[in-house]
């Protein structure tokens, strides 16, 4: 539930999501849902939390489970609570809970929501026309539906290190934890596709998503290549030509897929000698003799600032642009401009700056600056939620607390 007026943060104003998932997919997932106006409601466990909320980087490089800025980042606008599903007492609040609710996210392995008493029938029975998203690693049926996974296994698997790196050397995994993110922001497309379903007919949806096949979605041409062909692409990393290049104060990304492509970027870096041979004509012929036009525009590029080559490269109708630092990306005009970052004032962690909307809605042909809540702290609106909720009293909260369940 934002703060903001947003239009982007009344697009889903009055959907209601239990969020029952941890660590990054599915708290991506929910926290789309969140920024574009959804009341989401965060579960964790008691004292415990979210196993996200010990991941670094921490603010001020000081651990604390209210000090996780990935944590931070994904929940923001979320309210938190704490409820032990592990308890009969806490899965009946649960079920009670999701009469409430439009939409549950859930993370935990195949057959534990199942053994818990929670699955996708019983939901539905108190709640019909619930949908819910269940996020796994391989899916919830199938050979490797038991399989534990991670970001290395998710780009092995999904087909992404085959194509990374050098064709020598190594199959290379991609940096950060994209995987994640692509998984949930599929999770998220998934969801809201099965509540226009629920809109349309009534009926809820059970959303089985498997991060393996959500990453084999993002290399399809890599896919039909080899069923048509028969033979898989070699890894290309060193296909870009000239690729990454340093300069005077940083990086700059440098490429030529045409013939003209070519010959504007030989004109930006003044290497118009190289127009001369023939060799260099084609793609494969200039990723053959990469090594030679990286020299090339390595000894043009050092005496340059990445703004002096991107001007003059982006007036030439080159392909160019800079490898933006995160410095960078907090700088650039465009997102001033179109206003993308969004600032969060947490009790714990102080001011943060993190990526604002997915997407935009344009209102009077204007964008508004996300104005979002911090991530909840541990249980910080228990007694709201289950008073609001459920009707529990100061003395019934304290019962549960003392108890364990919350």
């Amino acid at each position: 539930m934002t703060a903001s007026t947003s239009p982007e943060a009344r697009l889903l104003s009055g959907i209601r999501v239990l969020d029952l998932s941890w660590y990054l997919a599915g708290p991506f997932c929910t926290k789309l849902l969140a920024d574009y106006g959804a009341d989401v409601v965060k579960v964790e466990a008691p004292g415990v939390g979210d196993p996200a909320r010990r991941l670094g980087p921490f603010a001020s490089d000081a651990p604390g489970d209210e000090r996780g800025l990935t944590f931070a980042y994904l929940n923001a606008n979320k309210r938190g609570i704490t409820l032990d599903l592990h308890t009969t007492r806490g899965r009946a609040i649960l079920m009670e809970m999701a009469r409430q609710f439009d939409i549950v996210v859930e993370s935990f392995a195949p057959g534990t929501m199942k053994s818990w008493g929670l699955r996708y029938e019983e939901l539905a029975r108190h709640r019909p026309g619930l949908v819910l998203t269940s996020i796994t690693n391989f899916g919830q049926t199938g050979p490797y539906k038991d399989y534990k996974a991670s970001h290395i296994v998710f780009c092995a698997t999904g087909c992404w290190m085959h194509g990374l790196g050098n064709p020598e050397g190594p199959p290379l995994q991609s940096a950060g934890w994209i995987s994640h993110y692509v998984i949930g922001a599929t999770a998220a497309m998934a969801t809201m596709a099965a509540l226009l379903v629920r809109d349309a007919t009534g009926r809820g949806q059970h959303v089985d998503i498997s991060g393996q096949e959500a990453m084999v979605e993002t290399v399809a041409y890599d896919i039909v290549d080899y069923t048509s062909t028969g033979q898989p692409r070699p890894r290309r990393s060193t296909q870009v030509v000239p690729g990454p290049t340093r300069c005077k104060d940083g990086w700059v990304g440098l490429q030529a897929l045409s013939l003209r492509n070519w010959q504007r970027l030989c004109q930006l870096m003044d290497t118009e000698d190289l127009l001369q041979d023939p060799r260099l004509n084609t793609g494969q012929g200039r990723i053959e003799h990469a090594k030679m036009i990286r020299v090339r525009a390595t000894e043009w590029a050092k005496d340059r600032t990445k703004q002096d080559i991107i001007h003059r490269g982006l007036e030439m109708g080159c392909t160019v642009a800079t490898i933006s630092t995160p410095q960078d990306v907090t700088e650039l005009p465009v997102h001033r401009e179109r206003r993308f970052l969004a600032q969060v004032e947490h009790p714990v962690i102080g001011k943060m700056v993190t990526p604002g909307y997915l997407f935009r809605v344009l209102e009077n042909d204007q964008y508004r600056s996300p104005q979002w809540r911090p991530a909840p702290l541990l249980g910080q609106h228990n007694a709201e939620v289950f008073g609001e909720m459920l009707k529990y009293s100061p003395a019934g909260l304290t019962d549960l607390r003392q108890a364990g369940v919350i």
